[in-house]
Formats: C-alpha cells, sequence, structure tokens
C-alpha cells in the first residue's frame, strides 16, 4: 500500500523536469533542427581556365569558374566560383623546381537556375614538389542561403585530373560526401 502511496504522490506533483534542468533545451535544439536533413552529395566538378590574378615568390592567387552537377542538386547545375591561394614551401620564380606547398580554396556555388541560394565553403590540397595533391583532399561546407540556408556538411575531392583548357589547365573531379540544410 505505501508503495501505490508513493508513486500517486510523485505522480501528482512531485516527479517532473525541473526548470533549472538541461532536458527543457531540447525541444528549442529540435525545433532548431527541424526541417534539416542530411542530403548526400555525390556530385561531378569541372573547372574552366585557372586564371593567376597575382604572384610572389611564395605565392599564387587563383580563381576560376566551375560547374557542380550531381546530388543533391538534382537536374540543377552549380556555377562555382572559387579563389585559391597556393603558398610554396620555397621562394622561386615561375616555372618552379619545387612546387611543394598548400592550396586553400574558398567556393560558392549558385544554382543556374534563377533564384537566391548558395553554398559556400573551402578545400585544402597539401601539394608534392610537382605541384599535384600528396594526399586526400578534405572539403568542408560551411553555410549557405535560399534552399541551403545554413547548410554544413564535409566532402573529399575524388579523382582530381587535370585537363588542358585552351593556354592553360582545368580540373575535373568527383565530390562525396554529405550536406545538413
Amino acid at each position: 500500500m505505501e508503495i501505490a502511496a508513493v508513486a500517486v504522490a510523485l505522480s501528482v506533483g512531485g516527479a517532473g523536469l525541473a526548470h533549472g534542468s538541461g532536458l527543457h533545451a531540447r525541444p528549442r535544439l529540435a525545433a532548431q533542427a527541424a526541417g534539416k536533413k542530411r542530403h548526400v552529395l555525390s556530385a561531378d566538378y569541372k573547372s574552366g581556365p585557372i586564371g593567376v590574378d597575382d604572384t610572389t615568390a611564395t605565392t599564387d592567387l587563383l580563381d576560376d569558374q566551375a560547374k557542380l552537377v550531381g546530388r543533391p542538386f538534382g537536374g540543377t547545375k552549380m556555377e562555382v566560383n572559387e579563389l585559391s591561394v597556393v603558398t610554396y614551401n620555397m621562394p622561386g620564380p615561375s616555372p618552379r623546381n619545387d612546387s611543394s606547398g598548400t592550396e586553400h580554396t574558398t567556393f560558392k556555388a549558385v544554382p543556374f537556375a534563377p533564384g537566391n541560394s548558395s553554398l559556400r565553403g573551402f578545400y585544402d590540397i597539401s601539394l608534392d614538389s610537382g605541384g599535384n595533391p600528396s594526399g586526400p583532399i578534405s572539403g568542408t561546407i560551411t553555410g549557405g542561403k535560399g534552399a541551403f540556408r545554413g547548410a554544413r556538411g564535409s566532402f573529399q575531392v575524388l579523382d582530381r585530373v587535370a585537363y588542358p583548357v585552351g593556354d592553360t589547365t582545368g580540373y575535373k573531379a568527383h565530390w562525396q560526401g554529405s550536406i545538413r540544410y
């Protein structure tokens, strides 16, 4: 009989969530996450010609426009505007005997279709003495607006190969990862 009385007393007024507990924060966090879903990123990337905007003894500032096609964009092609800073381990004139260093590329991807949506992020490359990637190329999605509002994610740049574009070089690759928006 005592057990039943304690159970009734707890259910009537004693056992509940205290206002100071962290458990009240969960509904708020769940509401913020509502509508954000994980999407597979599996898209083909193809740059245009790489432009060299500025060069010093230890850095190159590069820019290009690329196309990104695939998941989660459906039939919509994305225009990718990129700005890269290549920092070389050894100073030297172009062409270099040693092109080892790093490349940090920031990008903004905008659908070719009219609208006000975009994704932004970056990826980093370690370069060997020939200027080629010397390890995995990792990228991060840092935000977005419109349909991609608040986007976050990560990806790998796979199968990156150079190809000739007029008198310069472009790149083809595959971006594989996931995005939440």
